[in-house]
């Protein structure tokens, strides 16, 4: 095409423009640009087409071909294509796949084949494209191709090793470390896969682990100290791990946990190795209890065992069985019941057949709770209703990951609570001087016939003004509290489960922050967030049986859940038959139910009694019961001949009822012989009334 222009009568070229390539469509054009005062001074002569027609010959290509997720397969093309020939029937595959559920086009050149299943997770498939033509109207080229696509699962990955603290330097670099190992049979790229380590994240920006290799992920800029291993990943959004310990989750592109697992220092055995150049490894990364027991301070000389097979690597599979440690509301028609351990799926499968409902609940959903899996979220249709018991049996009972099936003992309560006033729940035990090794316990009781939310309650002790101090919550989830049900707060509760020997880990808590009740003596405060006091106890030393050789280890029970906390008679220590301690369970010396009062306003229980410590008939209860409020009391116990032996009480002022309570010893603190003995109980009023009750009980040796 030539451009002329005409200049005085004569034509000169201006320019011109040879096309050696041919068009598709059947025509063509010139397109003029010009002001409306020149719109004449243009005109074209004729224009002539010679040679073969144009033929478009060059075929579309399936260039790209891969699975982005379970559901959907992704196809690139060289060029366009005929959209009215592809289909969901244009696709298909040679060896058998999901089938085709639709299709769309993401661009002229990229569509989406929608599955109506999920892809078979670590499987090759074969595929092809029929009856699909090019924009030319030809076939598409490289219509077969293969596809492939894992989904990495949860546990592929797990972390093996943890190094937060690398001061002093045994050896090794001084900085901190993650170590991840694939112990899965599928290659896993983590590329895009995040790091969440407490409130941090940081994003893999490349790599792939191959099965039974370890991948070390260290700080931003550290990357070249770490050369001698292999796989190292340098993260730029992460500079210190906590020392302390921190919950760390490995999610995948899509979101979904991979890996979890919460590292404390005192996960390691206790010594020198806590304060910093050890790292925590994993005995057996097959183990997925995220028990403490499989983790341990690494042994190897220079303090670690990054990217090789850990110092402590050995056989220990998880054969313990899983327990329900809590069970609390997150909403008012979602309970969750955490277990102790992650827990498999398999019991999800049916709903309807996984448990027993009664009192026409219906249940809406389930899942297990995330990250860990460690807890079993279950939401109703309805909202529970208020201070109603709902109870849960498993027919189809969960197991852990190791099949190990969960423990327990009878069906599994729970409720929407009520807020608790003074004296529902009191203090019932206390052990303020623990063995060596062991920590103290608060164990409190729920007296009265209300479901108490203990997420209102808290735990302290009074200071020298007799305020409460660092006020410490019972939980920070909704918990209910059943009525006559047991509650026990320590600061090493497996091992006071284990001390104890305590069947059921529901009853008790791991109380962050608990207060250190000493020994010499102090307040127990049970309060709401306002202080405002639900029950206190002071205790001290001459709470204990005066003939105990030592109360180290020995915890004060209460006798009686209805009596007044700072009654002096209403406290005693724990029997030696029962260990010393009864946490979580009925106390030992607890009273039997009062028995009906006699005529003349006095009663003893039991008939016999044995002050031996073992826990049954210890003491004797003289219970009292007035008319009116007002009387004091004197109570003196005399032996066989005549001879007083104790003095019990001298004019203390009783309520309308009550007791007192003597455990066989006479003034000196020495225990009485066996025999007969005559208690006398003189009553004085105000008002001049007198009464006064002979009674007599046998003190045995069995």
């Amino acid at each position: 095409m030539i451009l002329e222009t005409n200049r005085d009568g004569v034509w000169q070229e201006e320019g011109r423009v040879v096309a050696t390539e041919g068009f598709s469509s059947a025509w063509f054009g010139l397109s003029c640009h010009y002001t409306s005062t020149r719109s004449t001074l243009f005109w074209f002569m004729d224009f002539l087409t010679e040679g073969a027609a144009f033929r478009d010959t060059v075929p579309s290509r399936v260039e790209t071909w891969e699975v982005v997720d379970a559901r959907t397969v992704r196809l690139g093309f060289s060029r366009e294509i005929r959209v009215e020939t592809f289909d969901k029937n244009a696709f298909y595959w040679l060896d058998g796949g999901p089938a085709i559920d639709s299709v769309s086009w993401m661009d002229p050149v990229h569509v989406h084949i929608h599955l109506a299943e999920d892809y078979p997770n670590g499987r090759l498939l074969e595929a092809g494209l029929q009856s699909v033509l090019g924009a030319n109207g030809g076939p598409v080229e490289g219509a077969a191709f293969t596809l492939y696509f894992y989904k990495t699962q949860r546990y592929d990955l797990v972390f093996s090793e943890v190094m937060a603290d690398p001061s002093p330097s045994m050896g090794l670099p001084g900085t901190s470390y993650l170590e991840i190992f694939n112990r899965s049979e599928q290659p896993i790229p983590v590329s895009g896969f995040t790091l969440e380590v407490g409130s941090r994240r940081a994003i893999l920006k490349e790599g792939v682990l191959y099965p039974g290799e370890y991948l070390l992920l260290v700080p931003s800029g550290q990357a070249t100290l770490w050369s001698f291993v292999e796989n190292v990943l340098e993260l730029t959004d992460w500079s210190q791990l906590p020392v302390s310990g921190a919950e760390m989750v490995l999610r995948d592109n899509f979101g979904d946990v991979v890996a979890a697992c919460h590292y404390r220092r005192d996960m390691g055995q206790e010594g020198f190795k806590r304060d910093g150049g050890w790292s925590l490894e994993v005995r057996d990364v097959h183990n997925l209890s995220g028990h403490p027991t499989n983790w341990d301070y690494s042994i190897d000389n220079v303090g670690g065992t990054p990217g090789r097979p850990n110092s402590l690597s050995t056989q220990l599979p998880d054969e313990t069985a899983p327990r329900i440690e809590s069970v609390y509301l997150k909403s008012d028609s979602c309970v969750v019941f955490q277990m102790t351990e992650p827990m498999g799926s398999d019991f999800l499968s049916d709903l309807e057949d996984a448990w027993f409902l009664p009192g026409g609940l219906s249940v809406q959903s389930a899942r297990l709770t995330e990250p860990f899996h460690s807890g079993l979220e279950v939401c109703f249709t309805h909202k529970l209703p208020q201070n109603r018991g709902c109870e849960m049996t498993f027919r189809k009972m969960p197991a852990d990951l190791a099949g190990n099936t969960l423990v327990t003992h009878g069906p599994v309560r729970f409720a929407r609570p009520l807020v608790a006033q003074p004296f529902d729940v009191v203090i019932n035990e206390l052990l303020y001087d623990p063995p060596a090794g062991g920590s103290d316990f608060v164990e409190l009781y729920n007296r009265s016939d209300k479901h108490i939310d203990l997420s209102g309650l808290f735990l302290s002790r009074s200071n020298e003004a007799g305020l409460p101090e660092t006020l410490v919550p019972l939980s920070t989830v909704k918990r209910a509290l059943f009525p006559g049900e047991y509650l026990v707060l320590t600061g090493d509760r497996e091992g006071l489960m284990a001390t104890y020997n305590v069947p059921e880990a529901l009853g008790i808590v791991l109380t962050e922050g608990m207060p250190n009740y000493v020994v010499a003596g102090g307040t127990v405060v049970l309060s709401d967030k306002k202080a405002s006091v639900i029950d206190a106890f002071t205790y001290s030393e001459a709470l204990h049986y005066p003939l105990l050789s030592t109360t180290k280890g020995v915890s004060l029970e209460r006798m009686d859940a209805d009596a007044p906390t700072q009654q002096e008679f209403n406290w005693h220590s724990a029997s030696a038959d029962e260990g010393y301690a009864t946490p979580g369970r009925e106390n030992s010396q607890s009273l039997p139910p009062k028995g009906s009062t006699a005529p003349d306003f006095i009663s003893l229980e039991p008939g016999v009694f044995t002050p031996n410590q073992d826990g049954i008939d210890d003491l004797l209860r003289i219970s009292y019961a007035f008319e009116k409020p007002g009387y004091s009391c004197s109570v003196t116990i005399y032996n066989r001949a005549g001879q007083p032996v104790r003095y019990l009480v001298n004019n203390e002022l009783a309520g309308t009822s009550g007791f007192f309570s003597w455990d066989g010893l006479n003034e000196q603190n020495a225990r009485c012989s066996t025999g007969i003995y005559v208690l006398l109980v003189r009553c004085f009023h105000p008002s001049g009334a007198v009464k006064e009750a002979k009674k007599v009980t046998v003190l045995s040796t069995h």
